[in-house]
């Protein structure tokens, strides 16, 4: 009896994760060692937009920034990576994704190509560092109405600290 208790149990969670999409996830693209802590400027070609982050197809590494620990920057050069927005503290202290990087992600459609700046986060994700005026304009549908032309914008600025986390 109980081996049959344990046979069905067995049959339901097998059953259970198939249906929860267990089983069928794709193989995670590890990052090679020497690119881990890259932080720098790439061109490329955006492949695929995806719930709040999207695939880049790095064509050129233009610079590599002061702070990059990545031994092989170079070795980005035809690799697909995954982008996201990228985290900052509140001054209450809750973590939370920089709205503008948000809405600048939505708007992305694959087979733009652009220059980027980012640095890698963890695992195999990347994050923005800081969008550039034009993609700041269109993250805000073509410009921003609450700026005046050639107003400095910071990252994350205008985003009051009262705000839930941005999620998607």
């Amino acid at each position: 009896m109980t081996e049959r208790a344990g046979l069905a149990l067995a049959l339901v969670l097998m059953v259970g994760g198939l249906a929860f999409g267990e089983g069928r996830r794709p193989a995670r693209v590890t990052l090679p060692e020497g690119l881990r802590g890259f932080s720098g400027q790439v061109r490329g070609v955006v492949t695929a937009r995806g719930d709040g982050h999207f695939l880049f197809k790095v064509g050129r590494v233009l610079k590599v920034w002061e702070g990059n620990k990545a031994r092989t920057p170079q070795a980005l050069v035809g690799r697909t990576v995954k982008v996201g927005p990228r985290w900052e503290k509140t001054k209450r202290g809750k973590w939370r994704k920089v709205k503008l990087h948000v809405m600048f992600i939505k708007r992305l459609k694959a087979g733009a190509e652009m220059t980027l700046e980012i640095r890698h986060a963890e695992g195999d994700v990347f994050q923005i560092l800081e969008l550039s005026d034009e993609q700041r304009r269109s993250a805000h549908g073509g410009g921003d109405a609450d700026r005046p032309p050639g107003a400095e914008h910071r990252e994350g600025e205008g985003q009051g600290e009262d705000q839930d986390p941005v999620s998607f």
